[in-house]
């Protein structure tokens, strides 16, 4: 009868790769989807599976424990931050383990941007709570986004905020049509890299027709 021995230890998984996420881009999504190819184990029995670690630390390592004989794994929910990492090492049947590979970092933002020290402005007559046009224009600051950061502001005279209906820029200010004769609202949210987008920070302003004439004196109101 042979003896069955095996020495070697597997080799390390290789192509980790995320389905769910690209290394050092930002992403709202807090639990990650990996994958990779088998390990191999030579002239071995086989490989028995794989320790795993999701870990926040750039200088750690995979644990020597088994957590699953799968080729892929998901993720619990991870804290956000620029420096999430997986590891993954081998096992083989015969207790023998392989040197770890990892994958990272992952940069993960699950806030959406923040109105606490928001302000709108809209450009009012120099005469009064009020303009005399068929749109509005304001300017807006102090949005805030500690993680990925802000990539641009939506804007509109209705509430959408959390959503993408509105109008997009870059800039801190823009223009928008009107509703003569009322009150409007300028409503302002910010989007981050990550894709998140906040509340809304808003300001009103009272808006008459150029055309009309408010005090019937003949004259429009321009």
């Amino acid at each position: 009868q042979p003896f069955l021995v095996d020495n070697e230890a597997p080799t390390a998984p290789a192509s980790l790769q995320s389905s769910t996420h690209t290394i050092s881009t930002w992403n709202r999504t807090n639990t990650l989807a990996i994958s990779w190819t088998a390990a191999s184990d030579g002239d071995g029995i086989g490989v028995a599976g794989y320790g795993l670690i999701f870990t926040n630390d750039g200088s750690a390592s995979a644990p020597y424990e088994l957590a699953t004989a799968d080729t892929q794994t998901t993720s619990s929910e991870l804290a956000d931050g620029a420096n999430g990492y997986f590891y993954a090492r081998a096992k083989d049947q015969y207790g023998n383990w392989g040197d770890d590979e990892a994958l990272g970092p992952f940069w993960i933002d699950t806030m959406p941007p923040s109105t606490n020290n928001a302000a709108v402005v809209i450009n009012k007559s120099q005469l009064g709570d009020y303009v005399v046009a068929t749109a509005i224009t304001g300017s807006w600051q102090n949005f805030q986004d500690t993680l990925s950061g802000i990539t641009g502001y939506y804007y509109d005279t209705q509430n959408q905020e959390g959503t993408t209906t509105g109008t997009y820029t870059t800039d801190t200010n823009g223009s928008i049509n009107a509703s003569l004769n009322q009150t409007n609202t300028l409503y302002v949210w910010a989007k981050d890299q990550a894709g998140n987008i906040g509340k809304a920070a808003f300001a009103s302003v009272h808006v008459l027709d150029p055309e009309g004439d408010l005090d019937d004196d003949g004259t429009s109101n321009y």
